[in-house]
């Protein structure tokens, strides 16, 4: 059995920064164009996105040390520096995912769960450790629902 089918398209790539400000200006200098900035208190981060065809390139910096995502993103960076963190893709059901996964072996962080970002409470996500991602964290999130 395989899940390829469930796999939808490609929603972003996380990089890890530590000077969010500097970063937008690096990547505006790269010709992207900024679409969003906000902050998600419930981790700990700021966020920014630039958009890149039907996915985009996200910043995460993180702002508050109280916050397990924020403390694991300064570890990140602690150890590695700034630069990829993190691979998203959309999936179209995500439980099916979890499923599949959980029967090969593969780590995961969490049960899928409501993304915690207004403009997209209806979909849910799911972490893969890194530990099973060759270093990086994966990523799944349902598909944004066709209007």
């Amino acid at each position: 059995m395989s899940i390829a089918g469930e796999i939808d398209s490609f929603f972003a790539v996380v990089i890890a920064v530590k000077n969010m400000d500097q970063a937008i200006e690096n990547y505006k200098k790269l010709g992207f164009e900024l679409i969003d900035r906000s902050d998600r208190k419930d981790w700990g981060l700021e966020a920014a996105q630039f958009k890149v065809g039907d996915g985009v390139f996200e910043l995460l910096a993180p702002v508050a040390e109280d916050k397990d995502v924020a403390k694991t993103i300064r570890k990140f960076l602690d150890q590695k520096g700034e630069g990829v963190y993190e691979i998203a893709v959309n999936v179209r059901n995500i439980d099916a995912v979890n499923e599949f996964i959980k029967k090969q072996g593969v780590r995961t962080l969490n049960e899928p769960s409501p993304v915690p970002v207004p403009s997209m409470s209806d979909r849910k996500l799911l972490w893969v450790s890194p530990k099973s991602a060759n270093g990086v964290f994966l990523e799944y999130i349902t598909s944004p629902r066709k209007k």
